[in-house]
């Protein structure tokens, strides 16, 4: 029975990931697939959330539901099969590794590591940032210049998993206690500034992949900043180096851009 139990990571994520193949394969139904797709995925994250409802620790299972909507957000506008091939093998490490975390603590709550799967979930919401954020540029082309509604998405999105994803972004628990108050606030300001970074990379003549990693190098970069205040571990030397460091990222990424 618990060999059975350690194969839900892998069922889900190569549930998930055939399912994508599917939807590439016949891009008529590719909806359909997708919604197919999710389905099993949800189920768990379902029966997670229900599970863990009264001690509150279902917004563990918040960076499973926007990873994996956000990868099939944006497998629906890429155009390449190559792309979405890519897309397909990175979403089955992904969700795999994902579900692995959430199922491990789900096994073995009481004995477990709480930080390491709090650590992990805070990577995946930086991926689901990059993805969804990549799925929006992609869907402002086809509004023309109405992407109030976008903006407005992205000031949600970022606002929702800040505020979740607070606490685990902090190094300690008694930290984040503290500075729990003031998680509202700091979110609200984050989803501000990244509708702000949203609007002005909308009008950049790049791919929609470029303008997702650009804007999530910035995003990073101002929750990087922020977590250093809250924390009280702001060093101004360390942030100039990260500072340089991005700055010479996105520099090389829009030297490699295809600009349109």
């Amino acid at each position: 029975m618990l060999k059975l139990i350690s194969l839900i990571p892998l069922a889900a994520s190569v549930w998930f990931a055939a399912f994508l193949f599917l939807a590439n394969r016949a891009p008529k139904s590719l909806v359909s697939w997708l919604a197919l797709g999710a389905a099993a995925p949800l189920a768990l994250l379902g029966r997670f959330v229900w599970s863990r409802r009264q001690t509150g620790e279902w917004l563990l299972a918040l960076p499973s539901l926007a990873l994996f909507l956000s990868i099939a957000g944006l497998f629906i506008f890429l155009d390449r099969p190559a792309s979405r091939y890519f897309l397909i093998g990175g979403s089955l490490a992904l969700v795999y590794l994902d579900f692995y975390f959430l199922n491990l603590y789900a096994r073995h709550a009481t004995n477990y590591n709480r930080r390491l799967l709090q650590k992990s979930n805070a990577n995946f919401i930086i991926l689901a940032i990059f993805f969804s954020s990549a799925a929006l540029f992609a869907w402002s082309v086809f509004i023309a210049h109405t992407v109030w509604p976008l903006v407005l998405a992205i000031f949600f999105i970022i606002l929702f998993l800040t505020k979740a994803a607070l606490p685990w972004w902090l190094d300690s628990a008694e930290t984040a206690a503290l500075k729990n108050q003031l998680g509202w606030l700091f979110a609200l300001v984050a989803g501000l500034l990244a509708a702000q970074f949203f609007w002005v990379l909308n009008w950049w003549p790049a791919g929609f992949l470029i303008k997702g990693a650009v804007f999530t190098l910035d995003v990073y970069f101002m929750i990087y900043l922020a977590r250093s205040w809250l924390a009280e571990t702001l060093n101004r030397r360390q942030i100039n180096r990260l500072a340089g460091l991005f700055l010479a990222i996105i520099i090389i990424i829009l030297l490699l851009a295809r600009w349109i």
